[in-house]
């Protein structure tokens, strides 16, 4: 066994000193390793999806089903085919033999170490081997991939030959005979496309080329499949594509060569009138919104924009922007408004469905047959539509973003580039219909079926202090509780995510009124509190009525929330503080932008989020990002809690990292008592 870095294994075990006599023996026998302890089933699918393992490990006498666990593992893991074994105390031959059908790569005996060694070697040389293997079948597809994402839309007409054989072609090439499938040239000889004037030309070219010597540029003349000819300059160089030897051809057309190229605009439209237009354009939409005039919007983006700008520069795609521009005005009824970037709006009043995707394919097939010249270099170009129905939308904001999702959709389209945007399902994907947990819902909140559960939050280096978190739960039939994870989006849907948190709020100032002094309690805050005015004022109201109680509550905000209603957040934190309560963000960190959030945001308390407290013992860049958002915390004066502690591994970076406070199963799995021991340190 041969490996540079240690083992990652993830170690299913409810135990953390046997995980930690489990590891000391491999370290003992030569083979370190990084073990990460989950006690609970439940966040093994999150566990799995965020990072990568060598090898998983279940001790079987702690998970039941283990049937559902091997099915977790299958779907969810980063890692095809990762090994998991099973150990624990000693089985029969017909007990080894059950999980070896249920799908285990092997069963370990805890009181048999010689035998736990070569087997656990054994294991961790085959996951080492897999691995490897993985790694280059994933680096041979990566560089096929990047070959044909940079092949298709090369900006030249490009293709590659064998024995004068078209081997493969890219969109430009095709173009320019007048083709459009990928397939349509392959196989074809390449004398059949060139005028029989310039057939010997091209076999000279050809034969000295596959000797492998220089062969200038030269102008030929090329035949498109509608018979009329036109010329252009012919490059051809020695290659090779799939190991073999081949010829790389490149044509760039000749402005007088009979292929379609839109005259050079040298200068731009002056931008003064922008402002101006886009105005007219919005009031011309909200008029026929409002007269009830059918219509339909179109947004065109050229998406070759990119390597225009960095093989000619920005001067140069500015100036096939404007070219595009004056063949969309050409090819639609109504004149196009540029948006920014390679964006383009065109609204057809009077189109339906039909009539607006039938004009957008012409504007497609028109800009593929066109050529872009500037500076004495051609450019071909594509464009992605959205397409979004004015019956659809009541305000000009609405319709655009409408189309907007449905150009985002379009780009994702592998053959066709327009897409209609059509209104979501009242559902998410693998969701029911929200009925069933309305009606559920409404009746736990009129007949006293919500809990809060407390999982305790502990100081890591100033003196103890009693904080928790409330968490909401459901109780079943049964009598469990039920985490809010399946009925908040149906309470989303319901409109019942306002009263969810009310009661929440309420609850929780009646526990601080009602004697219990923890020092803070956090309470979660559904996204609902920033998009709507009304539902955040009768928040406020609560907590004003409530003064004592408000100012030992802490309202936590979900980071990726905060971010897409920025200014919402930074007026509900502001005026959470004029009211003497405090605030925290929740799942920091995983967004690039998290620490520019912090100037907008005044909060009191970061929570780190579990993704990075999981990562912290194998992965360099969580340390860092975590090193980074302490950092970042002391200099605007906020503390740190993390979220998701469960190892002693995690606890004790965290610690070595400076983070203020750790909340996580670790500690104490949530509980309906505020009793936690916050004199024991973790």
């Amino acid at each position: 066994m041969n490996r540079t870095q240690p083992a990652r294994l993830l170690i299913l075990d409810s135990q953390r000193p046997r995980v930690d006599r489990l590891t000391d023996f491999l370290e003992r026998n030569g083979v370190p390793a990084h073990a990460h302890q989950l006690p609970l089933a439940g966040a093994l699918e999150t566990t799995l999806r965020e990072s990568e393992w060598d090898l998983i490990l279940i001790h079987t006498p702690d998970f039941s089903p283990l049937e559902a666990c091997l099915q977790t593992v299958r779907e969810h893991t980063r890692t095809p085919s990762i090994p998991v074994l099973a150990y624990g105390p000693p089985q029969g031959d017909a007990e080894v033999a059950a999980l070896l059908a249920m799908g285990f790569s092997d069963y370990l005996d805890l009181k048999r170490p010689r035998e736990l060694r070569h087997r656990l070697m054994h294991a961790l040389d085959d996951a080492h081997r897999r691995k490897r293997l993985q790694h280059n079948e994933t680096t041979l597809r990566e560089y096929g991939d990047l070959f044909l994402s940079l092949f298709e839309p090369h900006p030249w007409a490009m293709a590659y030959l064998h024995g004068g054989m078209h081997i493969i072609t890219n969109r430009r090439y095709r173009t320019l005979f007048g083709h459009t499938h990928s397939g349509d040239l392959e196989t074809i000889p390449l004398l059949d496309l060139v005028s029989e004037s310039s057939q010997d030309v091209l076999r000279d070219l050809l034969h000295r080329a596959e000797l492998g010597q220089r062969v200038d540029p030269v102008s030929l003349l090329w035949r498109h499949r509608d018979g009329h000819d036109f010329r252009a300059f012919t490059h051809l160089v020695a290659s090779r594509i799939n190991h073999e030897p081949a010829l790389q051809i490149t044509l760039q057309p000749q402005p007088d060569s009979g292929a379609t190229i839109i005259p050079l605009r040298e200068h731009p439209r002056p931008p003064s009138d922008r402002k101006h237009r886009l105005t007219a354009f919005l009031e011309r939409l909200e008029h026929d919104l409002r007269t009830g005039r059918g219509g339909a919007l179109l947004l065109v983006e050229a998406i070759d924009l990119t390597q225009i700008k960095e093989s000619a520069g920005v001067l140069a795609s500015e100036a096939v922007l404007q070219q595009l521009q004056d063949l969309i005005d050409a090819n639609a009824p109504s004149r196009p408004l540029r948006l920014g970037g390679g964006v383009f709006a065109l609204w057809l009043p009077g189109h339906d469905e039909d009539k607006a995707t039938a004009l957008g394919e012409r504007l497609c097939g028109a800009v593929e047959a066109a050529i872009f010249e500037t500076k004495g270099q051609s450019f071909t170009l594509t464009v992605s539509i959205g397409v979004a129905l004015a019956g659809e939308a009541e305000t000009p904001e609405t319709l655009i973003t409408h189309a907007d999702v449905a150009l985002t959709l379009a780009h994702a389209q592998e053959r066709e580039r327009i897409h209609r945007y059509h209104e979501p399902p009242a559902t998410c994907p693998g969701e029911s219909d929200t009925s069933p947990w309305r009606q559920r819902l409404e009746h736990a909140l009129a007949h006293d079926g919500l809990r809060l559960a407390y999982l305790p939050i502990v100081a890591l280096h100033a003196g103890p202090a009693p904080r928790y978190e409330a968490l909401l739960r459901l109780r079943d039939e049964a009598g469990r509780l039920l985490s809010p994870a399946p009925f908040l989006y149906p309470a989303e849907q319901a409109g019942l995510a306002p009263r969810l948190d009310h009661w929440v709020i309420d609850q929780a100032l009646a526990r601080l009124h009602a004697g219990d002094h923890p020092r803070e309690l956090f309470v979660k805050l559904n996204v609902a509190a920033l998009r709507d005015d009304n539902t955040r004022d009768a928040l406020l109201a609560r907590l004003k009525a409530h003064p004592e109680a408000a100012s030992r509550l802490v309202l936590e905000i979900n980071e990726a929330d905060a971010a897409g209603y920025l200014k919402a957040a930074r007026d509900l934190v502001q005026r959470l503080r004029r009211l003497g309560a405090r605030s925290a963000l929740e799942h920091f960190g995983t967004l690039p932008e998290s620490l520019r959030h912090l100037r907008h945001l005044p909060v009191d308390y970061l929570k780190i989020d579990a993704s990075l407290v999981h990562g912290l013992g194998h992965d360099s860049e969580a340390r860092e990002r975590v090193r980074s958002i302490v950092a970042a915390a002391a200099e605007h004066g906020m503390e740190t809690i993390a979220e998701g502690v469960e190892s002693a591994d995690a606890l004790d970076h965290l610690w070595r990292l400076r983070v203020d406070h750790v909340q996580g199963y670790y500690l104490r799995q949530p509980g309906e008592t505020l009793d936690y021991d916050f004199d024991s340190r973790p």
